[in-house]
């Protein structure tokens, strides 16, 4: 063996030694930022200081723990809370939704995913154009028959939407209502719940003050709003609203409402935001608004009035008309009938004048006859 052969098969154990098992470079720090990102969504507490889980928290009857899901029940993998559907294929999008509704347990826990499907799928391709004569004809491609077998088979992902009013007064000791309503592509399932959050004027996070699982409600009685919210909504009806009595300044905030319909549990939230004031001021634009209402009305219910009336006026016109000529064809028929008979009476008279003077003529001759007969006997 030459010296070459021995130096290149015999080099790499020592120099091993030598490498270093971490990278120590001096290069400079990465630009880091000043303050710390806020985290996006919110912590919503489910137990006290001592593990008890709030009343707010919907409990189950096979479980004591309620709805909380604990890290061995959960999945390997977890799907991500936020996913947009943008440039993505039917297919993968199609994948994509499938997975995060693969697991309703995780969906329906108190401390489960709360997934946010944002943006729209691509549609499928449109077929390649016509090849030039005498080019060589290829099979079309998998991935485009899987692509058009997708978009005709799957169907669309369509999203949960949410209703509510952009904001609601209240005056200070009164009770007001937080409507919410919804419209769903799904009949309303069994397992529809419904979510009110409050975050306070000025803060940063939200609190689950209702809740409704199971048709049951379950309504903070800790928090500040403690027996003084009431469910006035019905599933049914796709209405989930609540009544918040004996109002406060301090209830001055933003309410969100969430509802899951499953399998229809894709959508945005909805806020109302409450403004409690010590009376409630005068909106002018409502007073504008029944003004003119009212005044349109008026003006409705005169034309009523007066189409009415004419209406009637023009009936018994008819009426009247109608009875006119009913008399005057009447007449006419009558003084037809009497004009008939005269004319067949007079026949009658000159008759019986003629007969009357040939029985006067026939008197005179018997009388005449019986005066000569009485003559020639004498």
């Amino acid at each position: 063996m030459g010296p070459l052969f021995l130096s290149l098969a015999f080099s790499p154990q020592y120099e091993k030694a030598f490498s270093p098992k971490y990278l120590r470079n001096w290069s400079p720090a990465k630009p880091t930022k000043e303050r710390i990102p806020s985290h996006e969504g919110y912590t919503q507490i489910i137990a006290n200081d001592r593990g008890h889980l709030l009343p707010s928290v919907p409990r189950s009857k096979a479980n004591p723990w309620g709805s909380f899901m604990g890290t061995w029940q959960m999945p390997l993998r977890i799907p991500p809370a936020r996913v947009t559907l943008t440039s993505r294929t039917a297919a993968g999008a199609a994948s994509l939704t499938k997975w995060i509704q693969k697991n309703p347990d995780l969906l329906k826990a108190s401390n489960g995913l709360r997934p946010e499907i944002l943006g729209k799928a691509l549609r499928a391709l449109a077929p390649s154009p016509a090849m030039a004569p005498g080019a060589p004809s290829s099979s079309p491609s998998p991935v485009l028959a899987v692509l058009f077998f997708s978009s005709l088979v799957l169907p669309p992902a369509q999203a949960i939407v949410v209703y509510t009013d952009r904001e609601v007064h209240g005056a200070v000791g009164s009770r007001v209502t937080l409507h919410c309503s919804f419209w769903s592509s799904e009949w309303v399932s069994d397992d529809i719940s419904f979510t009110w959050r409050y975050q306070p004027e000025g803060g940063r996070d939200a609190i689950s003050i209702f809740h409704y699982a199971k048709g049951q409600p379950y309504i903070d009685e800790v928090g500040a709003f403690k027996e003084r919210i009431q469910w006035v909504g019905d599933p049914r009806w796709k209405d989930g609203s609540i009544v918040i009595h004996n109002l406060d300044y301090s209830d001055n905030g933003t309410f969100t409402c969430d509802v899951k319909n499953p399998p229809d549990i894709v959508g945005k939230t909805s806020q109302v935001t409450l403004y409690v004031f010590e009376k409630v001021p005068t909106r002018y634009g409502v007073v504008l608004g029944a003004v003119i209402g009212g005044v349109l009305g008026v003006v409705l219910l005169l034309l009523l009035l007066f189409y009415l009336v004419r209406y009637c006026w023009l009936r018994r016109q008819a009426a009247l008309q109608r009875r006119l000529s009913a008399m005057e064809k009447g007449k006419l028929h009558k003084s037809a009938k009497d004009s008939s008979k005269r004319g067949r009476q007079t026949p009658v008279l000159y008759a019986m004048l003629d007969h009357s003077r040939s029985t006067r003529a026939a008197s005179e001759k018997k009388a005449k006859g019986l005066g000569e007969s009485r003559k020639d006997k004498k």
